[in-house]
């Protein structure tokens, strides 16, 4: 019998049931891992506003970080909310200490900052992230998310290109820009960018409201599939369509936004993006020396 792959959540809980360690554990279900959970914060939120905050302290997570490590080491890793400095160097000094013995898993980071209800979540600050950006094999920010990270206004795919290039040369190898328009009113792209690739994933927009968690749901479903041994651009494909299909039976709950609804693996095609394949003019250095996860980048 074949053993099913488990997949860890590092992230914060979100007592509304939409975004966080929620909507992680959620979508590995649906797409058939074993979902494990590293909580880092406890938030009091709803569908309309997020009230407390409760960071756990470092020790904490790691605590939960080895215990899962001794006897059930993961796959793949998503990365969700880290609400401080010491997190995040928590988060850091575990996985630069990964032992030989077990194979690295995939790592997707999505740099949580701000709620869907624009409520402020993490005291991290850009230049805390640099600890981390060069430990994982992706990470899957919004516009505001990538404008905060790399200190450049995102306006257009040439300021994106800079943005992410600044990301690069911090020792970030991939990235994907999620849920941009940037001047296409009927779609909703997602911009995957590397050294030598540029791949956008075009799809129509939704008109609904109801999308709490997309970025949570998005980041878990791309780990979830690379711990099928997905290779990463169809991991990111099968993600995209997961959450298509999500936006388009998402129902409200509560007076706020409403939650992706999380179904089962992506078998029609109209909820596929289409794709292109682009030139960046902005990423034109080669960046030698990159150590990326082989297992993550076919």
């Amino acid at each position: 019998m074949m053993s099913v792959p488990v997949v860890w959540t590092i992230a914060g809980s979100d007592s509304g049931g939409g975004a966080g360690i929620q909507a992680d554990l959620h979508t590995f279900r649906s797409l058939n891992v074993h979902g494990c959970s590293v909580i880092t914060t406890i938030t009091a939120q709803n569908s309309v506003e997020t009230t407390g905050l409760f960071p756990l302290a470092a020790d904490a997570i790691r605590q939960q970080l080895e215990c899962l490590q001794q006897d059930m080491p993961s796959a793949a890793i998503k990365i969700g909310l880290l609400s401080n400095m010491q997190q995040l160097q928590c988060v850091a000094d575990f996985l630069k200490q990964w032992p030989d013995t077990i194979p690295k898993p995939c790592i997707v980071w999505d740099p949580v900052v701000v709620s869907t209800q624009q409520d402020r979540l993490s005291e991290l600050l850009p230049e805390h992230c640099t600890e981390l950006l060069p430990l994982v094999d992706i990470i899957t920010p919004n516009l505001e998310e990538l404008s905060w990270l790399s200190g450049v206004e995102v306006i257009d795919e040439n300021s994106m290109c800079r943005a992410a290039e600044k990301l690069f040369h911090a020792g970030l190898t991939q990235i994907l820009i999620t849920g941009t328009e940037l001047g296409h009113s009927d779609e909703i792209s997602d911009y995957y960018l590397s050294a030598d690739e540029h791949i956008q994933y075009i799809q129509q927009k939704l008109e609904t409201k109801h999308s709490h968690g997309t970025g949570c749901t998005l980041s878990s479903a791309i780990a979830a599939a690379l711990a099928h041994d997905y290779p990463l651009e169809d991991a990111i494909t099968v993600a995209n369509a997961y959450v298509h299909q999500g936006l388009i039976e998402a129902k409200g709950i509560g007076r706020g936004p409403g939650p992706v609804a999380h179904t089962h693996w992506p078998q029609k095609i109209k909820h596929f993006q289409g794709l292109k394949r682009r030139s960046c003019p902005a990423l034109t250095s080669s960046f030698p020396g990159w150590t990326r996860n082989p297992d993550c980048i076919r």
